[in-house]
């Protein structure tokens, strides 16, 4: 900013013009002679005194006291730069002339230059205008205007399909023109026909813009360059950087190319302050910054990824939707993100950590808006969630000002580039707040409703008076402020740098003091863990032990809830949808999808009837949105959807809980596909049939399994058997638990993980009994639901009479689609298995509805069909159930679609209790009586194997009525009557009994094995024993060999031979004395043995 001070008077009245400039004096008006003047012109007396000595005057010269001043090393003519600043560098000398500006000494320093010049002006006899002609003027007082606003124009968005005008731009000239950005915001694609154009108002002519410009996408945002205004910058919701030279016409002039842009839209631009003036940066919410120079668009300069860990992932970017630069800073910018964090960055950093500095979290929600304050740049703005807080750069961690919780969304805010302590924000209700914090904090000084639909965007013009304001429907408002909000109050500058310090002050010592409490907080619990380890140990037996048992409890406590966790984490998704790709045959009748998946578990549909004219319900009634346990669209596999619903289910199964997987959707949506599959992609039944024998295949070495495999079918509400069509048509019986059972079904059992492939066989077998038959809406329609189910029942090797077996069952449900007469052109049986299957169907829904109704007892009508009947566990029983929901993204499916959808989002809010499957003795008289008299051919056994080897005489005493052969009568005997008390009895005397003779026999298997130790220890001792003596042997033989090589006389033969008998004797190894010590021991240890043998009778 440059200041020239010019003063001009004339020759005749002061003497040499005066010219003061930072630059070369310039003559304004050529001011020529006039010899009138002259010859009025009064010459005075002469003074004949010798001290008047004075140099002689023209009449041109002026009477102003004159002194010179020596120069040192400042050019006056460049405007006296300080050395490290280079006037020929523009960025250098905005830069200081911005330093000096903010200086708080800048204003005194200009106050005393204006005296000085008005006592040189005053000595040439310098007239105040002020003083001399408007004394008898009244004075103007300065009274404090109250706030306000005004609109002075509107402009309207002149396409008939209205779009949000997203962004909004002043002519760097000033209140000349205004560049206007619209764009349709929904992440879907834009209604048919919404145009593209964006366009640059005359601020006198809102009945038509000046300029239209036309993009390939629409404008997100939209900026002049400050140093050529014929040049505007714009951020493409595609994510391509456009730029327009209006001198060219309305087409982009240059455009960056789609693979090296962003892939999210572009929600800020900024130009940068260059030599050039072409170079700018963009960000966008796929989480990059991106450096652009327009000359060379092709792609980008440098890129930053908004990853707060420092790596440089992508995948671990936060999406940037506002952005911050400020020109006296040029290497550092900041960014909001969508996450509510802003992150300041140093775009010269070296590495991915300099170039993420620091990071600011407040907000709950995406900060739309992000600003410093002009006159403070380490004060900055934000609007996020339903507030506006204002930080400094000094504390992070909080902050230091913000404003109350508004009922509606903040979504922009400004600063006023004239007054350091008044900013502007807009909220979705159409209102603009004008704060002053200055004057009034708590609440805005002036609250102005713009319009009645939400406020997207707000630029304030630099001198600001004006304020313009860009709505949902595309209606531009510009406001005129009153002067009090436009001109910087008395002390206003230094009133508001002491707010900011004070309140920076305040929030670093409430951090200092949150630090130094978290410090004494460590430091005393660090404190007490010394304190325990220098006390010297106290014993204390019963403390210890106390102290052991809740150590051992909360470990194990600590394991079963981490057990919990991962098992939560394996349960399957209750409710999952699906959505099947678009046929060709919905292509071509002119189908257009409506159906999308967001992430993975938000699926959107649109209504294709919607009038995309209305506005106003645009964006609440053409898009709703369902939230799932997990969403599959058409790109999800046969395996994903497996793992992801199904394979969690067959442990439980295996351990004896009831699980149940059931399609649900309109006729032709994939749910066969999903359950049967095809050769190459085998659905949820093939897989999970798979995975069942290989689980009880790797465990079988310590149970025993048995499978059962049942197929049937629901056709016209009668019951059919897959596996055995000729047995007619079944019925369904309740057992007294409230079980649901099909009588008569053929159940192909299999204790053999290796006979799956029979199973599977049978399963493709039961799969061309089902009935099929075309429609108009499917070829391969299924008319029938069609019900596999499988048992699983886990024995342990170790046969028991307390054993508890459990029994888990899997019904996987392929339902058939509803269906509508008119869009499946059926007629006769075709027409009547629909209705069927449309009554099934809408027992089913009821049934949902009731159960889904939270805090009520309302009644579920499990028996208007057999389906629902069928399906009571698996609704509202002990069953974990999966329900997996299919739809048709087309068009033409909308009303199926959206039925299939509530139903299924009803469906989540069932409970089942699930609880374990047990089969105990008591539960089959035949089964425990079976295992009755195989124990007593176990008992017969011991008892014949006791007497043989403990010599007992078989007379030994009777068991009395604890037999069991009597006892086996007795329930035999009243297995028939139903007299519990009785069975209660007889029952705790099976148990009783039971219990002594497992005790005897264990007993008695402990001698057995006692003996069988006895038994080798003395084998082992006599071989000992028996080796020793044939050592001795061969030691004799040994000896009378050398006595016959002595002595070859005959004599000597007689000798010998008498000798043989006197042969010298050995001495036994310790080792054998003390084998045959044992054996004398082990003999007396088998004789008691023996005996006690004898004194427990079975």
């Amino acid at each position: 900013m440059e200041i020239v001070y010019v003063y001009v008077k004339k020759r005749s009245e002061f003497g040499k013009q005066c010219n003061f400039s930072d630059r070369q004096a310039e003559l304004n008006i050529d001011i020529p002679p006039n010899p009138e003047l002259a010859e009025q012109f009064v010459e005075r007396n002469p003074v004949d005194t010798g001290i008047q000595c004075s140099t002689s005057m023209s009449e041109h010269e002026a009477n102003t006291e004159r002194f010179e001043m020596e120069t040192r090393g400042v050019n006056h003519i460049e405007g006296g730069w300080p050395k490290d600043v280079n006037p020929l560098e523009l960025e250098q000398t905005i830069r200081f002339r911005k330093k000096v500006e903010k200086d708080e000494n800048y204003i005194n320093a200009i106050m005393q230059l204006g005296s000085i010049m008005e006592h040189c002006i005053k000595q040439n006899n310098a007239i105040d205008i002020y003083q001399e002609y408007f004394d008898d003027e009244d004075a103007v007082e300065v009274t404090d205007e109250a706030p306000s606003a005004k609109t002075i124009n509107v402009f309207r968005d002149p396409q008939e399909i209205k779009r949000p005008a997203t962004h909004v731009s002043w002519h760097p000239d000033g209140n000349r023109k205004l560049a206007v950005a619209y764009s349709c915001l929904n992440f879907q694609r834009a209604p048919k026909g919404m145009s593209n154009e964006s366009y640059i108002w005359d601020l006198e002519n809102p009945n038509r813009p000046e300029i239209t410009l036309k993009p390939s996408s629409p404008l997100v945002t939209l900026e002049y360059n400050p140093k050529d205004s014929h040049v505007l910058l714009a951020g493409c919701y595609n994510g391509q950087i456009a730029c327009w030279d209006t001198r060219k016409g309305s087409l982009v002039a240059e455009l960056s190319t789609i693979e090296f842009s962003h892939r999210d839209p572009v929600y800020g631009t900024i130009w940068l302050q260059s030599k050039t003036g072409t170079e700018c940066f963009s960000a966008s919410t796929d989480g990059q910054v991106m450096w652009w120079d327009i000359r060379k668009l092709s792609e980008p300069t440098e890129v930053v990824i908004m990853d707060i860990t420092k790596k440089e992932h992508l995948e671990n970017a936060l999406g940037a939707i506002s952005l911050e630069f400020e020109s006296t800073l040029p290497t550092k910018f900041m960014v909001g993100t969508e996450q509510g964090v802003v992150i300041s960055c140093n775009r010269k950093g070296k590495t991915p950590a300099e170039k993420i500095v620091c990071t600011f979290s407040g907000h709950h929600g995406p900060i739309y808006a992000l600003q410093r304050n002009p006159f403070y740049p380490k004060n900055f703005l934000t609007v996020g969630d339903w507030t506006a807080r204002i930080w400094s750069e000094d504390s992070r961690e909080s902050s230091i000002m913000w404003t109350k919780y508004h009922m509606a969304y903040l979504t922009d805010a400004a600063w006023s580039p004239v007054r350091p302590a008044v900013f502007f924000t807009t909220k979705m209700d159409g209102t603009l707040d004008i704060w002053d914090f200055v004057f009034k904090q708590c609440d805005p000084a002036l609250s102005l409703k713009v319009c009645d639909e939400a406020l997207f965007c707000l630029r304030v013009q630099d001198n600001g008076c004006f304020i313009a304001c860009g709505s949902q429907l595309g209606t531009t408002t510009l406001l005129e402020v009153s002067n009090g909000l436009c001109t910087l109050q008395r002390n206003e500058k230094n009133t508001a740098s002491s707010i900011f310090e004070r309140e920076t002050r305040r929030e670093k010592i409430l951090e200092a003091r949150h630090r130094e409490m978290r410090l004494k907080e460590k430091g005393k619990a660090e404190g007490r863990d010394d304190e325990l380890r220098d006390e010297p140990p106290i014993l204390n037996l019963e403390e210890l032990v106390t102290k052991a048992e809740e150590e051992f409890f909360d470990i194990i406590f600590t394991e079963l809830k981490r057990k919990e966790a991962e098992a939560m984490k394996k349960q399957p998704k209750p409710v999952a949808l699906r959505i099947r790709p678009i046929s060709v045959a919905e292509l071509e009748e002119g189908a257009t999808l409506i159906a999308h998946k967001v992430d993975e578990q938000m699926v959107v549909l649109m209504d294709p009837m919607e009038d995309p004219d209305d506005i106003l319900r645009a964006h609440r009634s053409r898009e709703k949105s369902y939230l799932f346990d997990v969403a599959f669209d058409f790109t999800a596999t046969q395996e994903m959807v497996y793992q992801a619903t199904t394979k969690s289910l067959i442990e439980g199964v295996i351990s004896g809980y009831n699980a149940t997987v059931f399609a649900y959707g309109p006729t032709g949506c994939g749910k066969t596909y999903t359950m049967l599959g095809t050769d190459h992609e085998p659905g949820i039944y093939v897989r999970t049939l798979n995975d069942l024998f290989r689980a009880i295949e790797e465990t079988s070495d310590d149970m025993e399994y048995e499978v059962s495999v049942s197929y049937l079918e629901i056709y016209n509400e009668m019951i059919r058997d897959l596996l055995n069509p000729s047995l007619g048509y079944l019925e369904l019986r309740e057992d007294s638990k409230g079980v649901i059972q099909v009588a008569g079904i053929t159940e192909v059992s299999t204790i053999n993980a290796k006979e799956a492939s029979l199973i599977m066989q049978l399963l493709m077998r039961g799969n061309r009994q089902r009935t099929q038959e075309p429609t108009a809406a499917n070829q391969t329609s299924s008319r029938s639901h069609a019900v596999l189910q499988v048992a699983v029942r886990q024995r342990s090797r170790v046969r028991d009479v307390l054993q508890e077996v459990p029994q888990g069952r899997l019904f996987m449900i392929d339902l058939a689609g509803s269906e509508r007469a008119s869009q499946t052109q059926n007629r006769g049986q075709r027409m009547k298995e629909g209705a069927h299957i449309n009554r099934s169907l809408l027992a089913l829904g009821n049934c949902i509805n009731a159960l889904s109704d939270k805090g009520t007892n309302k009644y579920v009508n499990y028996r208007d069909s057999k389906l629902t009947r069928l399906l009571k566990d698996s609704l509202g029983g002990n069953s974990r159930t999966v329900m997996i929901a299919h739809i048709s993204p087309a068009s033409s499916a909308f009303e199926e679609s959206r039925n299939t959808l509530t139903y299924a989002g009803r469906a989540k809010s069932i409970k089942t209790r699930v609880k374990r499957n047990l089969l105990s003795v008591s539960y089959h008289i035949a089964q425990y009586t079976n295992i009755i008299a195989d124990l007593r051919g176990e008992i017969q056994r011991l008892k014949r194997k006791i007497e043989e080897r403990g010599g007992r005489s078989p007379d030994r005493a009777q068991l009395g009525r604890g037999d069991i052969r009597h006892i086996q009568a007795e329930v035999q005997l009243h297995s028939g009557q139903g007299e519990q008390a009785a069975m209660e009895h007889l029952r705790e005397q099976l148990i009783s009994t039971f219990q002594e003779q497992m005790d005897t026999r264990r007993r008695l298997l402990e001698l057995e094995n006692r003996g069988m130790e006895l038994e080798m220890d003395t084998s082992h001792h006599l071989l000992t024993i028996a080796s020793w003596k044939h050592e001795k042997s061969r030691r004799a033989l040994k000896w009378r060999e050398e006595r016959r090589k002595e002595s070859f006389t005959k004599d000597d033969t007689r000798k010998d031979s008498d000798n043989g008998d006197n042969q010298p004797d050995i001495e036994e190894p310790a080792e054998v004395v003390s084998a045959r010590e044992s054996i004398a021991t082990l003999m007396t240890e088998q004789k008691k043995l023996r005996k006690q043998k004898a004194t427990n009778p079975l």
